[in-house]
């Protein structure tokens, strides 16, 4: 199977089995990435998981060297959405956390970090104070996965 047939075997798996229950939106897909929006994070968090699964699915049998490993970024933030697309710096913030993450990994903001740590079991390791591409500050970042070992 060529890698775009698996890619958008894991797109509809995303859209067919793993928004609806989690109550999330795929705005776009961009060819190699998704932009997806939640209303809130325990269930976007669970949803990251997810996709990490579908992604060891759509895997099996295949050469490590072809693998599709999707880099997951979150924030918390105001935005603007419309059936196109989503606008705001929450947007940029969790675009530029996508960008600290390795194959296969979730980082997110000290913001969502704070919402999951009493509701979700959860692997997070300190990243420490992050500078990201065309943000002022430094970020304070979370690499966060499912808990035990990892596939």
């Amino acid at each position: 199977m060529t890698w775009v047939r698996r890619w958008r075997q894991l797109v509809g798996v995303v859209e067919r089995d793993i928004l609806p229950p989690h109550h999330g939106r795929l705005v776009k897909s961009l060819g190699d990435g998704l932009l997806l929006e939640f209303s809130t994070v325990p269930p976007a968090m669970k949803a990251a998981f997810a996709v990490q699964r579908a992604c060891a699915s759509v895997n099996t049998g295949v050469p490590p060297s072809q693998h599709i490993l999707v880099r997951s970024g979150a924030h918390v933030g105001h935005l603007v959405a419309d059936e196109h697309d989503v606008y705001g710096s929450g947007v940029n913030l969790a675009a530029r956390l996508t960008a600290l993450a390795g194959p296969g990994e979730i980082v997110v903001s000290a913001d969502v970090r704070d919402q999951i740590t009493p509701v979700l079991d959860a692997d997070i390791e300190d990243l420490g104070s992050c500078y990201l591409k065309h943000v002022h500050e430094p970020v304070r970042a979370y690499r966060v996965g499912p808990p035990g070992p990892q596939p």
